[in-house]
């Protein structure tokens, strides 16, 4: 049975919809850093969700790093090359899900201050190294580390000496600060067909605090292309065309601005295929070819 024209242009619209509404889904990915939970090795892969399903997931990997943090030089931290350290997977009520570090407060992305020793060594051992003379055996009670701390106890001042390859004064100690941060690699996400300019992260942990994000071409090293800025936005996005194959690594550290007791968690990262569908020009276009086509096959048999 033969098709009207009426039916042939109806038919060919209809063909032409059908294939601009195939076209038009985007796919969305999504990483979830909360899973697997409690504490990890020094870099974990994670597998995306994609919406709708259809396409093959894609893995992305985070890595855990530390750098020594000075307070009067804050941004000197982002061009060191930083100390691999464990991470820990955090799924709690609200916000309190994500990826953290395991030896830092609350095991997030933070600051961490250790206390170094000092006065090390003053307990008895032999000074019998500074001038010839064995301390060990006169006056006990001066090398206990009551009066090795700039007494003269026979002419000779122990403060600091090394008189028998020991430290006998450091003094008090003091501390260091570290700064955590999280690096993923996008390379895999960067190869996604049609990915979107843009992408999104959620943070979490958030109170009364910042964080930053910024772009690095080297694994272990935080990066000097800040590309969110002291945000207490969540989610928030940031452009892709920051990133590259020769510069993959996004990098997330909480900001200490208020106070070193600031920490965050990475709960989420996503994006989206650019699947934009045709417009409706291009949709007549389409119709209108496809009818012409079955009309000309028409006059052609008559």
């Amino acid at each position: 049975m033969k098709l009207s024209i009426q039916s042939s242009v109806l038919a060919a619209v209809a063909v032409a919809s059908m294939c601009a509404a195939a076209q038009a889904v985007p796919e969305t990915y999504t990483w979830n850093f909360d899973s697997p939970t409690g504490a990890l090795g020094t870099s974990q892969s994670y597998t995306s969700a994609v919406t709708p399903s259809g396409p093959s997931p894609v893995d992305v990997t985070a890595y855990g790093f530390q750098v020594t943090y000075d307070p009067s030089n804050p941004s000197a931290a982002n061009a060191q090359t930083g100390t691999a350290i464990s991470l820990y997977g955090n799924q709690g009520a609200g916000t309190e899900s994500g990826l953290g570090l395991k030896n830092y407060p609350y095991k997030e992305i933070g600051f961490l201050v250790t206390q170094n020793q000092g006065g090390q060594n003053n307990d008895g051992q032999n000074w019998n190294n500074s001038d010839g003379h064995n301390y060990n055996d006169q006056n006990r009670n001066n090398n206990d580390g009551n009066n090795n701390d700039g007494q003269n106890n026979d002419g000779n001042n122990n403060d600091g000496q090394n008189n028998d390859g020991n430290n006998c004064n450091n003094g008090a100690g003091g501390s260091t600060t570290y700064e955590g941060f999280v690096q993923v690699d996008l390379t895999n996400l960067l190869n996604i067909p049609n990915v979107d300019p843009f992408a999104t992260i959620t943070i979490g942990s958030l109170q009364n605090g910042t964080y930053d994000a910024f772009a690095s071409s080297t694994l272990g090293t935080i990066g000097t292309n800040e590309i969110i800025n002291h945000s207490t936005t969540t989610p928030n996005t940031f452009l892709l065309s920051d990133f590259s194959l020769a510069n993959p690594y996004l990098t997330i550290t909480a900001n200490d601005q208020a106070g070193l007791d600031k920490s965050i968690l990475l709960s989420t990262l996503s994006v989206s295929t650019n699947n934009a569908a045709p417009e409706p020009a291009t949709l007549g276009m389409l119709a209108i070819g496809g009818a012409g086509l079955l009309l000309g096959r028409r006059r052609k048999s008559a």
